[in-house]
């Protein structure tokens, strides 16, 4: 869909209340309540990954002006904020594809096939390195061992927890890092794997 790079006030007027029903009328860093006459206690709207032109309503959290402010410069408030996106855009039937989504809402978990399970892994296993390891990104690394056991985790979340095993997380994690993928994933000491994204030059190795 395409942007635009700034959100007008009927925009807002729209969104908030969307937003405030998923999240609650509260902070999304500090969960305290607003207060517009008391300077950075004020509600703003922020872009959960930074992109300003990025206005889908799963990348929208309200914040304090402070907090919004403070994320500038705190990791940890910028990987809770992508951590919400990546979790926003799991439970929107769009971020599986709108017709599939639907689909897979009119069948019981008992009736997904195993083509459906390995579609909602490989969907989660993409979301998951394109939110933690962003294009053009080349020195976060993230764990192995992690990546899989939260895959895993929304894996028999989504599937009433009726899907145990962690094979076809593990192999759709190997298959985004292999040759041809845009990850590569490393051991780093004894029993320690990682995983990052590839470098231009390291494309097809």
């Amino acid at each position: 869909m395409p942007y635009n790079n700034t959100l007008t006030s009927t925009q807002k007027d729209k969104m908030i209340p969307k937003i405030i029903k998923r999240d609650g009328n509260v902070c999304f860093f500090d969960k305290q309540p607003f207060h517009s006459e008391i300077p950075g206690l004020e509600r703003v709207i922020d872009h959960a990954n930074n992109k300003e032109d990025d206005h889908r309503i799963e990348n929208l959290l309200i914040e304090h002006g402070k907090c919004n402010d403070e994320k500038k410069r705190n990791f940890d408030f910028q990987t809770l904020a992508l951590d919400a996106l990546k979790k926003n855009l799991s439970a929107a039937p769009e971020s599986l594809g709108e017709k599939e989504g639907q689909k897979r809402k009119e069948r019981s978990v008992d009736e997904l096939t195993e083509g459906d399970v390995n579609e909602i892994i490989n969907k989660l296993v993409k979301l998951e390195l394109e939110t933690k390891l962003p294009e053009g990104d080349y020195e976060t690394v993230i764990s192995y061992n992690k990546t899989l056991k939260g895959i895993h985790f929304l894996l028999i979340q989504q599937t009433g927890y009726k899907r145990g095993s962690e094979q076809a997380p593990r192999r759709s994690i190997d298959a985004f890092c292999s040759m041809y993928a845009p990850w590569i994933d490393e051991k780093q000491g004894k029993g320690n794997r990682i995983i990052r994204r590839r470098k231009p030059e390291e494309m097809y190795k």
